[in-house]
């Protein structure tokens, strides 16, 4: 017999119910996608309402990834531990500082983060050349847009996500994510302005597929574009 709702709830301690992070939908959402395994790792459950936050507020805010770092130091599960810091200090966003006065300042940890940092740098996706639209597409959240362009026998996905709340100038979006592959969700590479205004001209003369995926890519163009004149306007 699967886990109850209430009984999930007691895997987590009272600072995952801090406010933004773990509620009711949430564990609702982890009793229906657990509900076929029978699964009682209770570190498992941690670890998927993790990835799912995480993945919900990218780019994290630093409170965010201090929030997560601080639940991540007193996981009773070691793997869990180490696994949840290691993501959070690899991510591009992420203040090189905000370690300190945390235990994962330790070489082991430091030394896992470093790997993975220079592993993926190795690896950044650029706009340069000319690509072919694969796909293209609005996500379920309502505004976050996904494309994979494609070139040779590389393919790059990109994720503009939706802002947590719309800024003071009306802005719907947060930042564009570049990551080699077809799957965006990883979300690898944060885009700079100026890798974002290459992207946008790299799927602005993308020949397309599909003429729904052509039309999605030309709305996102749009949004980077109008976002690159008004960091030229500054």
């Amino acid at each position: 017999m699967s886990l109850s709702a209430a009984e999930i709830s007691q895997f987590f301690t009272e600072g995952w119910f801090a406010p933004g992070l773990v509620d009711r939908l949430l564990i609702a959402g982890l009793h229906d996608n657990f509900c076929e395994a029978d699964d009682r790792s209770p570190e498992h459950y941690r670890w998927r309402a993790f990835t799912i936050l995480l993945r919900q507020r990218r780019p994290a805010s630093e409170a965010l990834l201090h929030q997560l770092l601080g639940l991540a130091e007193i996981d009773p599960d070691p793997s869990l531990r180490d696994s949840m810091a290691i993501t959070l200090l690899s991510l591009p966003e992420c203040p090189i500082g905000l370690v300190s006065g945390t235990s994962f300042n330790e070489p082991g940890i430091q030394a896992l983060v470093s790997a993975r940092r220079l592993r993926t740098s190795a690896s950044r996706p650029l706009p340069d050349g000319d690509w072919t639209l694969v796909t293209a597409d609005i996500c379920r959240d309502g505004g976050s847009y996904e494309a994979t362009l494609r070139r040779e026998n590389q393919d790059v996905s990109l994720l503009l996500s939706l802002a947590p709340q719309t800024s003071a100038t009306g802005a719907r979006h947060g930042a564009l994510f570049a990551t080699n592959g077809s799957d965006p969700t990883p979300m690898e590479f944060l885009a700079t302005p100026r890798e974002e205004r290459g992207w946008a001209l790299a799927l602005g003369s993308a020949a397309a597929t599909a003429p729904w995926a052509a039309e999605r890519a030309k709305e996102l163009v749009a949004i980077l574009l109008e976002r690159a004149h008004a960091v030229d306007q500054e």
